[in-house]
């Protein structure tokens, strides 16, 4: 029997307790424009793909466009001069703020330099320049009615044993950072979300038995799938708090339907070990790809967002055939039924739709990616700031720099990929407005006929 689709079942997650969701929830109306600002955690854009994913499966009807702002390398400055040409350009509602993990100066922390006086003055410094220029950032986007969530900052893994150098006091300090945050979102009443928190809570429970465990990557600074999965949790929980399971509650005996959540129930027929009905969901199940799927034994996931519960009491003694569609789901204990069997983990025809609209986000977050490279080679290869209105002249100096024999071998992939998307890339913006609108026409629900037969 398949135990691990009871709701019921026991979580693996070692954190549930670590942070209460803020209320009151904060669901991104229809409409909204989410800018993510940051630095290369939030360039990769997989942690946003997640959230965006999301929104699309469990808000089918809220057309919110989420904007990576996000460039490598990035630190509080860098966002101030690209304000208006890179963020303000969108318009956005929110803007979701990342920043720190550059601002700290890690190369201050290896070890040669322990004990130089100097070079604790520049680490104080670095801090205090951070800490000016998020005021200012904050400031700015308060001042220009646009509304502010911080995420404390992911964490630098220095306990992990790993080859690559430990830059001890870099956690530290980006805890220190977050300080900063909290100060800033208490004045301006603020909504946070706390990665350093979690993610340091988790490196802490594994690597009690697992030395080499790491929530982030082998760099010790950027997440691997299952950390950007763990971050997207943590905005959800902290954005929404745990969401009421969609529910299906039938009572063979008595012939009704209990209570719903999150669906509607027509044509519901009651045979001889048989049930017969019409399910049309409000929202549709998300679908975990395989890189990402550790992280759902590290946080409860599927507990607070993913729980899509078909209960039935009364059933005779027996096992039975879920059949959606005409295509067997699985076979269960009448038992199981009365417990409820969580059907968002099964292979259904609104998991199948779920996974073409998170695959159609994956094809989303290609086009960003090439859009945020272009951004990312003008603000920190061309140093073309504040203006970022690089076109002739970003082009030849990069011709310039292929024709040289000298140049690098890993900075040409880089700026051929410049070359090839800047003349296209008004046509990458319209592409993106197209699949914008588009992935609000794939994802909205179907309705499922529904067959409950006894085996």
């Amino acid at each position: 029997m398949l135990r691990k689709y009871f709701f019921l079942a026991g979580s693996l997650s070692i954190i549930s307790t670590v942070v209460s969701a803020q209320s009151p929830s904060l669901v991104f109306p229809d409409g909204a424009k989410v800018c993510f600002v940051g630095n290369s955690i939030t360039q990769a854009g997989e942690y946003l793909h997640y959230i965006r994913g999301f929104y699309a499966t469990r808000y089918p009807e809220q057309k919110v466009e989420f904007i990576n702002c996000g460039i490598s390398g990035d630190v509080t400055g860098g966002i101030l001069a690209r304000m208006q040409p890179d963020i303000m350009v969108h318009k956005p509602d929110y803007a979701v703020i990342m920043i720190g993990m550059n601002d700290v100066n890690r190369p201050l922390y290896a070890a040669r330099f322990n004990g130089i006086d100097s070079i604790q003055q520049k680490k104080k410094m670095a801090l205090a320049i951070y800490k000016d220029n998020l005021s200012q950032i904050v400031k700015y986007f308060v001042d220009h009615k646009v509304k502010v969530i911080l995420q404390k900052p992911s964490i630098y893994d220095q306990t992990a044993k790993l080859p690559q150098e430990n830059l001890n006091g870099v956690n530290d300090a980006l805890a220190t950072c977050a300080g900063y945050m909290q100060e800033l979102a208490d004045k301006y009443r603020l909504r946070t979300v706390d990665y350093w928190s979690i993610m340091t809570a988790i490196n802490r429970k594994m690597q009690a038995t697992d030395s080499s465990f790491t929530i982030v990557g082998k760099d010790r600074v950027h997440p691997a799938s299952p950390g950007h999965f763990t971050m997207a949790y943590q905005f959800l929980h902290s954005t929404l708090g745990a969401i009421p399971a969609n529910i299906i509650s039938l009572n063979y005996g008595s012939k009704k339907v209990v209570a719903t959540h999150g669906a509607r129930v027509t044509d519901l027929s009651f045979s001889k070990n048989e049930i017969h009905f019409t399910h049309q969901p409000a929202s549709l199940p998300y679908i975990m790809f395989s890189a990402a799927t550790p992280a759902l034994d590290l946080v409860p996931f599927t507990k607070e967002f993913n729980t899509e519960l078909l209960k039935v009491a009364g059933l005779p003694e027996g096992n039975y055939r879920l059949v959606l569609n005409d295509s067997i789901a699985g076979e269960f204990s009448s038992a199981q039924f009365s417990e409820g069997i969580n059907i968002a983990l099964l292979n259904t025809p609104q998991s199948r739709q779920a996974k073409e609209v998170l695959e159609y986000c994956l094809k989303m977050k290609s086009i960003e990616s090439d859009l945020r490279q272009l951004r990312h080679m003008e603000y920190r290869t061309l140093f073309k700031l504040p203006n970022g209105n690089i076109k002739d002249s970003g082009i030849a100096i990069l011709q310039r720099k292929l024709a040289d024999t000298a140049t690098k071998k890993n900075e040409r992939p880089p700026a051929e990929r410049y070359l090839k998307n800047k003349p296209k890339e008004e046509d990458l913006y319209k592409e993106w407005d197209r699949m914008q609108q588009r992935l609000y026409e794939i994802n909205k629900p179907e309705a499922v006929r529904v067959k409950i037969e006894k085996i």
